[in-house]
């Protein structure tokens, strides 16, 4: 995100050390083989693939001292509160670069094609995501104390994206990412959420097993807003001007209209999230996102399984 003849930052001083968006399409050509699994799909996204990896397999660094690939500094996180200057290892971008890698791999096997030999030397080398006392921390050298600084506990969604929207990939401990997700639970209040950050949290969610909490999330109606076209309100501080994209965007991720009958005989047509509904790629059963007690009757039409 940094324009091309002047090199400053563009549109804002932020984005040019923002890291995540790097793996987005990776992301986007597994949507599009999911949809069309043919080798002209293949064919059309191979140059794409091709030259982001190697953007980002040049752009992480070898550390002498620790043998591990890093990002960064500088960097910003997802949630643009970290101190940029010292940010090492974001936690979720070190994973999502993981993944961004592993699927350039992969599309290159797909395709009987030799995968060049610095892809997989970082994605099995880059630096795991930094923990402390047995949690994921934001970024590498935070202590627990973190937990208690107003800048990062302000919006800590990104921990929550390590298993949700992020796909499975080695580089993310099931069990860290759902004690981490319970830790969030307690400490970011439903007042403090806004923007996109409720579908963040119902689809995480959804993956940990907890769809009683996913939907909280999506029905806390008394924060969670829509204006009189349907939109999603960003809330908050109110910085963005409705709508507000990314929160409709993540909402339709998370949902797509569906009828929902609640067995007391009240019916009513909801934005309901497809990824509960539907599921993603490893769920099992019906609706594996939705609570198992007998409240729930979930029926939807032309949906796929999410990554």
């Amino acid at each position: 995100m940094t324009e091309a003849l002047t090199g400053r930052s563009s549109p804002g001083a932020i984005n040019g050390f923002l890291l995540w968006q790097q793996p987005h399409p990776m992301y986007m050509a597994k949507l599009a083989y999911k949809t069309q699994p043919t080798k002209r799909t293949l064919q059309r996204w191979d140059p794409i693939l091709e030259a982001t990896a190697d953007y980002m397999a040049s752009y992480a660094w070898h550390n002498e001292s620790s043998g591990y690939y890093d990002l960064g500094p500088p960097s910003y996180g997802v949630t643009e509160n970290t101190p940029p200057t010292r940010t090492l290892n974001l936690a979720y971008e070190i994973a999502y670069w993981r993944y961004g890698l592993d699927i350039a791999s992969e599309w290159k096997r797909k395709l009987g094609k030799s995968v060049p030999s610095h892809w997989t030397d970082v994605a099995s080398s880059i630096a795991k995501p930094p923990q402390a006392d047995g949690l994921y921390a934001v970024y590498e050298g935070l202590n627990a104390s973190w937990w208690e600084d107003p800048a990062l506990i302000g919006d800590p969604r990104s921990l929550n994206m390590l298993k949700g929207i992020l796909p499975d990939t080695p580089a993310v401990d099931e069990e860290v990412a759902t004690l981490t997700a319970d830790k969030i639970w307690e400490i970011w209040p439903d007042a403090k959420i806004r923007g996109w950050g409720r579908p963040i949290l119902a689809i995480n969610s959804a993956r940990i097993g907890n769809p009683e909490r996913a939907i909280h999330h999506l029905t806390a109606y008394d924060y969670w807003k829509f204006d009189d076209a349907g939109f999603a309100i960003r809330g908050g501080d109110g910085g963005t001007p409705p709508p507000f994209m990314p929160g409709n965007a993540g909402l339709l991720l998370a949902g797509e209209v569906a009828s929902i009958n609640i067995r007391s005989g009240h019916e009513t047509n909801l934005a309901v999230v497809a990824y509960m509904a539907e599921g993603w790629d490893g769920s099992s059963g019906d609706a594996p996102g939705f609570p198992d007690d007998g409240q729930w009757v979930v029926r939807t039409e032309n949906l796929r399984k999410a990554l």
